[in-house]
């Protein structure tokens, strides 16, 4: 059965950020199913199967001015700044 996951994905190539959104979705509904039955011989195909590593591409870090020009308009809007203070902090 992995070799019908391989060719489904080789089908859709979209890109890679589209191909790895749907092995993602495959690979949660695999898991999911073999969670929820009683399976004796039966091995779950995605298993054998790894996912494309996406590349992710760092930011450049923010600078001095604006760190201090987010915090600058924080005291125009306290109630806001209250509210991603508490989602920040947890």
């Amino acid at each position: 059965m992995a070799i019908y996951i391989r060719k489904y994905i080789l089908w859709i190539e979209i890109n890679r950020s589209g191909v790895h959104a749907h092995f993602r979705v495959l690979r949660t509904f695999l898991y999911w199913y073999e969670n929820e039955n009683e399976f004796t011989d039966w091995v779950n195909p995605i298993q054998k199967l790894k996912g494309r590593r996406s590349r992710q591409e760092l930011l450049e870090p923010a600078d001095f001015k604006a760190g201090k020009a987010m915090l600058d308009v924080y005291q125009y809007y306290p109630k806001e700044c209250e509210k991603i203070q508490t989602f920040i902090s947890g």
